[in-house]
């Protein structure tokens, strides 16, 4: 059996300062443009357990992002049509202290 999970943190909508600046925080952030907002990125993380994350709210407040522009981000690929997914502790707690969002993604991988 195929099973992935990936707990991440999202940023929809940076300037390209503040990405410069998450950067220097997380250097294995990945970015995108964001399609509706011109001149502006997504930042992207994946989030582990054993790192310390309290600088993400500090992150948020400096560069006033908005609450609707941030949060979890949960991905699970696996070759079952039917999973239960929790949320680990560590990515229970950093929501917990930041806010934002929590949003999923479920793929169904197949052979055919």
């Amino acid at each position: 059996m195929h099973r992935k999970d990936v707990f991440a943190f999202r940023f929809l909508a940076l300037s390209p300062a503040s990405l410069e600046a998450l950067r220097k925080l997380c250097p294995a952030a990945i970015s995108r443009p964001v399609r509706k907002r011109e001149g502006m990125v997504t930042g992207v993380f994946d989030l582990d357990a054993d790192h310390d994350y309290s600088w993400i709210k500090s992150f948020i407040d400096q560069h006033r992002i908005p609450e609707c522009d941030y949060g979890l981000f949960v991905s699970v690929s696996t070759d079952s049509d039917s999973e239960i997914i929790s949320l680990p502790k560590f990515a229970a707690e950093i929501f917990r202290a930041v806010g934002g969002g929590i949003d999923f993604s479920f793929t169904v991988l197949s052979e055919e």
